[in-house]
Formats: structure tokens, C-alpha cells, sequence
């Protein structure tokens, strides 16, 4: 037995390490063969923290407070070190032989106290997000899993005793282990075994009648059990465990339906403020929605009615996000509490400016932490003059309005974005098929108006990154909205065959306007660019002249397309040649 003023010296050394690696990692102070250092006894083949980690697994001291906190410091150092271990200057020398024994033991070490669980379940999920998922796809590791400690917790998701945070840290691992084929198949076999899947129907029972409390919890849960499900929708076998997944997201969609329409219709408010929380939320829902559909084929439901209720609801919100497209001058209301994470995230510039859409529409609003006057309560925001408007005309001064680019309106808009690209995904699976009738109340003119008002934003957005300034940051936003131009599209053409053939010279109207404006936005962009390389003061008065025209006509019919097409505008366009009323 080892002596406790032991125990307690090397945790002590182990948090020097720790500290120092950290410190060194922060502000690149390492050298080249910093990884061989950490990992192995100097000058040796010894792998220090394995030998250490094994050792407090079989000596009973491992179990208590000395040796569990020991062991917490060991992991917390392995975690750090993995995480960081592609960024070193050096060749990585770390064999997968020594990976694989780093996630037996964290798996071995998933017991007793939440801090010790949590430290091995850290490491866990750094092993395959960095290493086993990309390098080990086919499930080398399952055998280390199963049967330890990891395994257990695993499928004891849910477990209301946990703390949240311990719930969390579950969530997240078993996202990472259901990335891949091997994992996904592995985890819901495990769960027909455990009966977890029951389990998750209450764990998000529990989350939703948690309220904003549970919010950072609840995503969790959407992003493992959609990534399930989009994984699994790949697979080809029909194994017990997909059976069992089928009957689960039957069960899910009646248990969530109701909360998902209730949750989306509350956009029907175009005045509504707009928190960041919130749409990382419908994120969540948006891509829960996509891959439930992804696996289930049509979404075949016991209640029927209930997916006409959700298109109903997901229409609702992508009229919102169409927005900026349809009212000149839109913009939405963010306030954010002072000293929370959201307001550094306000005060955090961006070293650019999109001026269209979403990220120029949301403007947060520090307060300092008094309760914002309701919507609809007599008092109006004044916009950027900074007043608040009573009944009487009196006003008084708002909180800081954050002007230009920032990170919080940034995230806004992309989970904005995020969220109609996965709800378009999911319409091109669950729209129904010729032979049967669309919802009246869901699918009218506003539905494809605003996937028109989503269409010209994509193309506004898309062109602003094409300017020089843009090209070499914004490669996955173009993606995103190449997408979404893409998708609008689809859904376009699907509805137009469903319900209103084509018009008297068989054309499709929609396609035909989609084209014209596409072509217009980026022909405007590109001649905007190219009067801005004509150098002015090399060129005579008749050239000269001439630019300016050019500057004006393009200034004039900009001013027009920024962003301005009513909803009785493009109804007016639609209704001559489609006949939708």
C-alpha cells in the first residue's frame, strides 16, 4: 500500500504538469519534442500516466480521496494532452496501441464519484473525436468498451439523480461514439438490451417541462438522438436494434409533435424579440426533423394529422426567416443581459461585415439586467435614435445598442440559416407525393413567397462572399448557402408539381422568376466590383462622367432589390400565372 503523503505529492506534480502544459500550449512556448516529454519517462519507453492509471485501478487506495484524486489529475492531464497533440510541431509518435489503452482505462475509470466519471468521460469523447472515430471506424474499440464502467453509464441516459451536468457529459460522449456506423449500431443494441430507449422518452419529457433551465441540456439530448438517427438511416441491415429504433421514433414524433408545433408557431410574431438561445434550440429541432424523416422514410406516424401540423408549424417559421427579404428596412429586436456570455459575445467585433439578410437584420441591445417592457405594451423600440416611446411621447434613453458587425449577430444569423437549411431537408422527404392533397391552411402563397424571400437572400449573401475582401473566409458559409439556393429550388418544383401543374405557356413561373433574379444579383455584383477597379482620377471628364452614371443606375436599382420585395409584391407576381390563391 502505498503512503497517502505519496499520493498527495504526485497529484501535486501531476498539476504542476498540467499547468505548465497548459501555459506552454497558450503562448507557444514549447519545444519540438514536447509530446515525447509529457507522454513518456525521459529518455525512456515508459508511459508514465498509463503506469499510474493501472496501478490505481488495482490498489484499493485507488478509491479513495487521495487516489480518486490522483486519478481525476492523470486524466485531466491525458485529456489535455490528446486534445493538443495535432498541434504540435513534431511528427506525432504516439501509437495507436498506446490510443487504445488511453480509452480502455478512462472506460475502466467511469465509476464512483461525478468528478471522476466526468475526467474519464472527458477523455473519452477527446479519444474519438480525434482519434478513433476518423482513424477506427469499423469498432476496433467496442471490445475495450463493453462491459466497463463507461458502458454502464452509457445506458443510464437520463438518470434524474445525475447531476446535469454529468447528464450533459453522457449526451455529448454518446454523440461522439454515434458518429460512426460502428457506434451507432453499437449503441442502440445496447439500448434494446437496457431498455434505454423507454428511458429517452422520459429523459425528454423531463427536459422539456424544464424549461430554459434545462435548454443547454435539452439540445444535447436533440443533437444524440438525431444523430442516431442520421446515421442509422445509412445503415442497410435490419438488425434488432433498428427494429427497436424504429418503434422509438414513432413513440418520439407523437410524444415531441405537439411541443415542436408549439415551439415553431410562436414565429408567427414578426415582431417578437429574437435570442440567440432560442434559435440554437430550433436548430436542433430543425436538424431532429430532418434525420427523423432521413430514417423513417415519410415519417410514418400513428397520429396522421401530426405531420401535417408540423409542416404547418415549419412554414410558419421559414416565412419569418424570409423576412429581410420581404420588408424593406427589417430588422429584430435582441436583448441580451450585461456580464453573460452573450453580451461578450455583442461586444466581440468581426474583422467583417455582411451587409444582407439575417446579419445585417439582428442588432443586440445590452441591458443591465432589469426586465426589457413586453412587446405590445404601449412602448416601441425608436431603432437607432435610442429612445423608448411611450403613450405620452415622453422617452428615455435605451440600453447600448451594439451597431455593426459582431459575433452574437453572426451566430444569430447562422443558426438562422442553419436551422431553413435542415427544415428545406426535411420538406424534400415529408412533402406528400403527387397523389395526395396538400394542407390549405399549411401550404399557400406565403409558403412559397417565402421561399422566394429565403432564395433572394442566398443569393445576396452568396454574392457579398464572392467580393474580394470575402474569398478566403467564407468557404463554408458559401457551401451553406449554395445549399440552401439549391434546396429552395427542389422544394419549389415539388410544391409546383403537387398542387399547381404549370402555367398557359408551360413554363414554371416561380423557376423562371428564381432565375431572372439569381442572374440580375450577381450581374449587379460583378459590375459593381468592376467600376470599383477603374482607378477615377486616371481617366478623362467624358470617362469620368460616364462611371458616375454607372455608379447611380447601379446605386438606384440596388436600392430597389436590397431586400424589398413585399409579400403583396411577390403575391401579385405569383398569382396571374399560377392561379394560387
Amino acid at each position: 500500500p502505498i503512503e497517502e503523503v505519496v499520493l498527495t505529492f504526485n497529484t501535486s506534480l501531476v498539476q504542476l504538469c498540467s499547468t505548465a502544459l497548459t501555459i506552454g500550449l497558450d503562448n507557444d512556448l514549447l519545444e519540438d519534442g514536447w509530446v515525447e516529454d509529457v507522454f513518456f519517462v525521459k529518455g525512456q519507453s515508459t508511459e508514465w500516466m498509463h503506469n499510474w492509471l493501472t496501478f490505481l485501478l488495482n490498489d484499493p487506495q485507488g478509491r479513495t480521496g487521495c487516489g480518486v484524486a490522483m486519478s481525476m489529475k492523470i486524466l485531466s492531464l491525458l485529456r489535455t494532452f490528446y486534445s493538443n497533440l495535432f498541434e504540435s510541431n513534431s511528427m506525432v509518435s504516439i501509437s495507436m496501441e498506446s490510443v487504445l489503452k488511453s480509452f480502455s482505462l478512462a472506460c475502466l475509470f467511469c465509476h464512483s464519484s461525478k468528478d471522476l466519471k466526468l475526467s474519464s468521460l472527458l477523455v473519452i469523447k477527446c479519444l474519438f473525436d480525434d482519434w478513433l472515430s476518423p482513424k477506427m471506424s469499423h469498432g476496433d474499440w467496442i471490445p475495450l468498451l463493453q462491459g466497463s464502467p463507461a458502458q454502464v453509464e452509457l445506458c443510464k441516459l437520463g438518470e434524474e439523480s445525475y447531476p446535469s451536468e454529468l447528464r450533459s457529459m453522457l449526451l455529448v460522449t454518446a454523440t461522439a461514439i454515434a458518429e460512426t456506423e460502428a457506434g451507432a449500431s453499437t449503441l442502440i443494441d445496447w439500448w434494446k438490451e437496457y431498455g434505454t430507449f423507454r428511458q429517452l422518452i422520459k429523459y425528454a419529457s423531463f427536459l422539456v417541462n424544464g424549461g430554459k433551465s434545462k435548454a443547454g441540456e435539452w439540445c444535447s439530448w436533440l443533437e444524440l438522438v438525431s444523430t442516431l438517427l442520421h446515421v442509422c438511416s445509412n445503415l442497410m441491415s435490419s438488425t434488432d436494434g433498428i427494429v427497436a429504433l424504429r418503434v422509438f421514433t414513432s413513440a418520439l414524433a407523437d410524444e415531441l409533435h405537439p411541443y415542436i408545433v408549439s415551439t415553431l408557431s410562436t414565429f408567427v410574431n414578426h415582431e417578437r424579440t429574437l435570442q440567440l438561445g432560442e434559435l440554437v434550440t430550433v436548430k436542433h429541432i430543425s436538424f431532429l426533423l430532418y434525420a427523423l424523416s432521413k430514417f423513417s422514410g415519410r415519417w410514418h406516424l400513428a397520429l396522421p394529422k401530426s405531420i401535417v401540423d408540423v409542416q404547418g408549424s415549419v412554414v410558419l417559421f421559414l416565412v419569418y426567416a424570409a423576412q429581410p427579404a420581404l420588408k424593406p428596412y427589417f430588422s429584430a429586436e435582441s436583448r441580451v443581459t450585461d456580464g453573460t456570455s452573450e453580451a461578450r459575445l455583442s461586444r466581440t467585433a468581426l474583422d467583417f461585415n455582411i451587409s444582407e439578410g439575417w446579419f445585417a437584420a439582428v442588432r443586440p441591445e445590452v441591458t443591465g439586467g432589469a426586465s426589457a417592457p413586453p412587446l405590445g405594451s404601449g412602448v416601441a423600440a425608436a431603432g437607432a435614435g435610442g429612445l423608448l416611446v411611450g403613450p405620452g411621447g415622453s422617452g428615455r434613453k435605451l440600453p447600448s445598442l451594439i451597431t455593426g458587425m459582431n459575433e452574437y449577430s453572426f451566430r444569430v444569423a447562422h443558426a438562422m440559416y442553419t436551422s431553413v437549411c435542415y427544415f428545406l431537408e426535411f420538406f424534400l422527404i415529408s412533402l406528400p407525393s403527387e397523389s395526395m392533397v396538400l394542407s390549405a391552411e399549411a401550404f399557400n402563397e406565403s409558403f412559397v413567397v417565402a421561399l422566394i424571400g429565403v432564395q433572394m437572400q442566398a443569393i445576396h449573401i452568396s454574392a457579398a462572399l464572392q467580393l474580394p475582401e470575402h474569398e478566403s473566409k467564407h468557404g463554408e458559409l458559401l457551401q451553406l448557402f449554395g445549399r440552401v439556393l439549391n434546396l429552395t429550388t427542389l422544394v419549389q418544383e415539388l410544391i409546383f408539381k403537387s398542387s399547381l401543374g404549370t402555367d398557359k405557356h408551360g413554363r414554371n413561373s416561380w423557376r423562371l422568376m428564381s432565375n431572372l433574379t439569381a442572374a440580375y444579383a450577381l450581374l449587379k455584383h460583378s459590375m459593381d466590383g468592376l467600376v470599383r477597379k477603374i482607378d477615377g482620377t486616371c481617366v478623362d471628364g467624358t470617362t469620368k462622367g460616364a462611371l458616375e452614371r454607372i455608379e447611380q443606375t447601379l446605386s438606384a436599382s440596388g436600392e430597389g432589390w436590397h431586400g424589398t420585395l413585399s409579400s403583396e409584391e411577390a403575391t401579385t407576381l405569383l398569382t396571374p400565372t399560377t392561379g394560387f390563391r
